[in-house]
């Protein structure tokens, strides 16, 4: 697996501050997306998804919780954080027979940049869309940040072949296309799902599906104009990373039978996870609750922290 170094929005151009679990530079990562949990590698010809977990012992929480602690308390507390598991998760989708040196080309390029001067990378810019150019015959290959998250999209000229498009998933402990034609892949610490794929030409809509053959997945598509433009995109179901910009912590997710979805944890960060009007606007303890909903299509209906001034406070 390869280590997330800092917390970036926007695709992350990889100038050697990326570097594998044994500190060793890993050039095959062009690009990486990371926040929270979840930090997506661009590959050359893939695209590389590692989840984290942090596992804290037994008693960690009710002993954090503790509006106020002895010195006995507080040298066990440092022995038990002195235990806490850090569980990594790496699952692979790799285009199968494309082009590992596609031309790459960047849109959106951040104003701003960062410096990692201990690993010699500076003027580290980050960008909402890269494009991997001819990645098959006529086909590019475009990735781009949205408000859920990113996708993906394949772009074909005219004449190109639907057909030379294979995406090879490797390492997944969950791998299924459901009877509405949804895919979702994953494994113990996470998931992704994308609904079925949707085909456009000049606007107009191209009937679109995917087919799974073990672990290698294409598409179908149908009848339409070979001599006009195709794009390919399957669209994600929603999924976003919230928090700030210290540490936060989802401990608990529920959803109602409306769909509605509600994240409870804790958190470290002064602003980024309230919104106004909130139950409790601002931060006030080293470790404040926090409790999020969002509607059933991934807008956030409100934010509130959750917490006092005498000790910190934890969602589950």
């Amino acid at each position: 697996g390869f280590l997330e170094n800092d917390r970036v929005k926007g695709f992350e151009e990889n100038k050697g501050q990326v570097v594998t679990t044994d500190g060793q530079p890993a050039p095959v990562v062009r690009y990486r997306l990371s926040q929270g949990g979840i930090n997506i590698f661009l590959l050359d010809g893939g695209i590389a998804y590692q989840f984290s977990r942090t596992h804290l012992p037994e008693g960690y929480a009710e002993l954090r919780m503790k509006r106020y602690r002895d010195a006995a308390e507080e040298a066990k507390l440092e022995v038990l954080e002195a235990q806490a598991r850090l569980e990594t998760y790496r699952m692979d989708m790799i285009l199968e027979g494309a082009d590992p040196n596609a031309r790459i080309t960047t849109e959106g390029r951040s104003a701003d940049h960062t410096n990692y001067y201990n690993l010699e990378a500076l003027d580290v810019h980050t960008f909402s869309k890269v494009v991997y150019h001819e990645v098959y015959p006529g086909i590019d290959w475009s990735i781009a940040i949205t408000d859920e998250g990113f996708e993906y999209d394949f772009i074909l000229q005219p004449g190109a072949d639907p057909d030379r498009i294979k995406l090879r998933f490797k390492d997944h402990e969950e791998l299924t296309v459901d009877a509405e034609g949804n895919l979702t892949h994953g494994n113990r610490l996470g998931r992704f799902t994308e609904q079925h794929p949707v085909s456009f030409q000049d606007g107009e809509e191209v009937p679109t599906g995917f087919n799974m053959d073990g672990d290698l997945l294409s598409f179908e598509v149908g009848d339409y104009d070979h001599t006009r433009e195709l794009t390919i995109d399957p669209p994600r179901l929603w999924g976003t990373y919230y928090g700030g910009t210290l540490d936060d912590h989802a401990q608990g997710v529920a959803v109602d039978t409306d769909g509605n979805v509600f994240l409870a944890g804790y958190t470290k960060s002064t602003s980024g996870i309230a919104t106004p009007g909130a139950q409790q606007t601002a931060w006030v303890a080293e470790d404040d609750a926090m409790l999020v909903k969002f509607n059933s299509a991934g807008v956030r209906q409100w934010g509130t922290y959750y917490g006092g001034n005498s000790g910190d406070a934890f969602g589950f």
